[in-house]
């Protein structure tokens, strides 16, 4: 079952993406050759912006030069500092989904390879961005 679970979170995000999500390409850094992505964005009458990441062919956090132990999702409103909201894990197909939400509409969402996920800030250079 958890083999399946990336591949239906996938769907899952296509299907959302149909339902008038915006997408975005991600933006990669050549520390993550062949790696590739999007950012799904969607907006609620509530003032609720819904962020939605899938990502491809990443390697794993330990992998890289130097080795990190996860990579973590930062969001950050204009004009205010970064928030970590979460790790973006990877399963055994080397891909990626992640949602979150955000009460903003101006703001930029970036990952980082941290030694720590719960870090306050962001140590690291922006592997995966995009900005709304």
């Amino acid at each position: 079952m958890r083999r399946y679970s990336g591949v239906i979170a996938f769907v899952l995000l296509l299907a959302l993406a149909a339902w008038g999500q915006e997408l975005r390409q991600l933006t990669i850094s050549s520390a993550l050759p062949g790696a590739s992505g999007t950012m799904g964005v969607s907006h609620d009458t509530s003032g609720t912006t819904y962020i939605n990441i899938a990502a491809k062919h990443l390697a794993r956090p330990d992998s890289l030069h130097p080795a990190k132990t996860a990579y973590v999702v930062w969001v950050q409103p204009t004009g205010e500092p970064p928030q970590n909201h979460g790790v973006l894990a990877i399963n055994d197909k080397l891909e990626a989904t992640y949602s979150t939400t955000v009460k903003t509409n101006n703001f930029d969402v970036f990952v980082t390879a941290e030694d720590n996920p719960n870090a306050s800030v962001p140590t690291g250079p922006h592997l995966l961005s995009a900005h709304n």
